[in-house]
């Protein structure tokens, strides 16, 4: 019943995040009566949506993906990103669970109330995540709210690994073991700190060496936040990730077309990959590392 429950309210999360992007207009707000009031239409017909053709997933299935009316092809961001939500919201708690050894600690229910807030603010991490990357995708920015929101979470996330060190293990780092061995400040506060200002600065200098064309300002501002969520040394793989990821994906169809070269691709959705791959791969990508190595 709680896994039914954690994907229905994934599946939720996700139709509202698909809405939200698809609303946010540029220099905006993102929660305003404009995104959040007001009754969704087909993007091709303008026909309002009823209720039974906005159930997450169920109504793109039962329409074939196509609108009532004018059976214009639906996109399909609406059922990905749904997906995508609802597993994440189901799984992010059992791999935080299974990550931590939380079982092994013999705590009661009362007593995991910061594993709770802990896997609330990852949640909460991923669904912002996923919003920033589709309005970076649509419009090429990252609005500051998000920025801000994330900054806030990161505080949430060093202020519960620093005051319940016993429960998360290794400064609560994904990199597991490897995470201890590359621990430079004992301070989970300095470090996370450091982490965030050494973020900003390499993509600082990124910035100014290709004075502008390489990264944007909006890049820097979200690394700032997530350096300070994920802390050190995961920014680093986050990092490194980043670009490898945004190489791998971007650099095949450059090459095909060559009047594109100069084009700016959005790369925060680049970051948010390398984020969600280092919570979930983060000890497995560090051991293979050290074993090459």
């Amino acid at each position: 019943m709680t896994a039914f429950a954690l994907l229905v309210v994934g599946l939720i999360v996700g139709s509202f995040l698909n809405v939200l992007s698809i609303r946010y207009k540029e220099g905006g707000r993102i929660f305003t009566k404009d995104t959040l009031v007001g009754r969704s239409a087909c993007r091709k017909c303008g026909k309002n949506l009823a209720w039974y053709e906005l159930l997450p997933i169920i109504s793109f299935a039962i329409q074939l993906g196509k609108c009532r009316k004018c059976r214009a092809k639906l996109s399909w961001q609406y059922p990905l990103i749904e997906i995508l939500c609802a597993g994440w919201t189901l799984l992010i708690p059992i791999f935080l669970f299974n990550f931590f050894h939380i079982r092994a600690l013999g705590l009661s229910a009362t007593q995991l109330w910061p594993f709770f807030l802990f896997v609330g603010a990852w949640t909460l991490v991923g669904y912002t995540l996923v919003l920033m990357s589709l309005i970076d995708l649509r419009l090429s920015i990252i609005p500051d709210q998000i920025n801000v929101f994330l900054l806030f979470l990161g505080a949430v996330v060093v202020a519960l690994k620093a005051m319940f060190a016993s429960i998360f293990i290794h400064s609560g780092s994904f990199l597991g073991p490897y995470g201890s061995f590359l621990e430079i400040l004992s301070n989970v506060w300095l470090a996370s700190i450091a982490a965030a200002i050494l973020a900003a600065m390499i993509f600082g200098a990124i910035i100014l060496i290709s004075r502008g064309q390489g990264m944007g300002m909006g890049d820097l501002k979200l690394i700032f936040p997530l350096g300070l969520v994920v802390g050190w040394p995961d920014v680093i793989l986050v990092i490194s990730l980043s670009f490898i990821i945004g190489s791998l994906i971007s650099l095949p169809s450059l090459l095909m077309d060559k009047k594109k070269l100069k084009s700016a691709v959005p790369f925060g959705p680049f970051i948010a990959l390398a984020v969600f791959a280092t919570i979930i791969g983060g000890q497995v990508i560090a051991q293979w590392y050290f074993a090459l190595i």
